[in-house]
């Protein structure tokens, strides 16, 4: 099992956090970490990015898309674009096969095996957000196959796209642009109860509720039965600093069925209608990983 990690520009702390979770989950996992750093990080092997950058990955780093957009001047949209090029060109480089990918400030709490079950091999498993925005809450890819797939109708979409005059107005980050590609490609992993299913998989919305944003952290650790805040009444933070996003497709059937996240022996659990179901990873927006390792 290899995990992939994505890292350019200076290393953030909680990316060790990170690492460290994945070791303690899954222990006989291979982590690779790309980047351009020369931070250390610990148990995982680091690969410059420069070394495995293929043709294509430069080719779409050179189309500079974000030029003269609002998304010009933080490249962390271009970067979050490249990275799907560089995992293409990590799995062919060293010929992986079965790949786990989400950002970095993710924590995970279910082993590859426990979860193999949710996954399409002939497709790229993916967490969805909203209707418009697939996230890297959770992926999986089975190949180079798969991804190369995926990074050639990213190309294509991309040739077709960046010269409208609508994209400097309004361009679209990765999240938008996978969105946009043929849903052919992707198997949705599923964020809420469906059918029987015992797991299911955070885009954000669990750990924004667990851990605020960014901008609005919890300082401490969460009660162990979190309750939502009045949905008509709330401001940007719930009660005890969490934060629920109304952008999320879940949100609604979230708020609608007083469903709650709770915490049984560190493990995080959907509480729904009496029944629980076990999250396997939280996307960490407020960093603060180590709260909830």
């Amino acid at each position: 099992m290899n995990y992939l990690l994505v890292s350019i520009g200076q290393t953030p702390n909680y990316i060790n956090q990170c690492i460290q979770n994945i070791k303690k989950i899954d222990s006989e996992s291979s982590i690779y970490i790309i980047t351009d750093s020369s931070d250390k990080v610990r148990d995982a092997k680091k690969i410059d990015y420069k070394s495995i950058s293929s043709a294509q990955t430069k080719k779409i780093s050179s189309l500079n898309i974000y030029k003269n957009t609002s998304y010009e001047k933080n490249p962390l949209w271009i970067n979050s674009l490249l990275r799907i090029f560089l995992l293409k060109d990590i799995v062919e480089k060293y010929q992986l096969e079965d790949n786990i990918h989400f950002d970095s400030d993710v924590l995970i709490y279910q082993k590859f095996d426990n979860v193999c079950e949710n996954f399409k091999k002939d497709k790229f498993n993916i967490t969805k957000l909203s209707s418009d925005r697939l996230i890297f809450g959770y992926s999986y890819f089975k190949n180079l196959e798969i991804i190369d797939k995926l990074c050639n109708e990213i190309s294509n979409y991309l040739e077709k796209e960046i010269h409208k005059e609508q994209w400097i107005k309004n361009p679209k980050n990765e999240m938008q642009i996978l969105s946009a590609l043929d849903n052919k490609l992707f198997n949705f992993l599923p964020s809420y109860p469906e059918d029987n299913s015992e797991y299911i998989f955070d885009g954000a919305t669990y750990g924004q509720i667990v851990g605020g944003t960014h901008s609005r952290p919890r300082r401490y650790m969460p009660l162990r039965i979190y309750k939502k805040g009045h949905h008509d009444k709330r401001l940007k933070n719930l009660p005890r600093g969490g934060w629920l996003d109304t952008s999320h497709d879940l949100t609604e059937k979230f708020v609608n069925d007083e469903s709650q996240v709770q915490f049984i022996d560190k493990i995080p659990h959907l509480i729904k209608q009496g029944k629980k179901y076990k999250i396997v990873n939280l996307h960490i927006h407020s960093k603060e990983l180590h709260r909830y390792i």
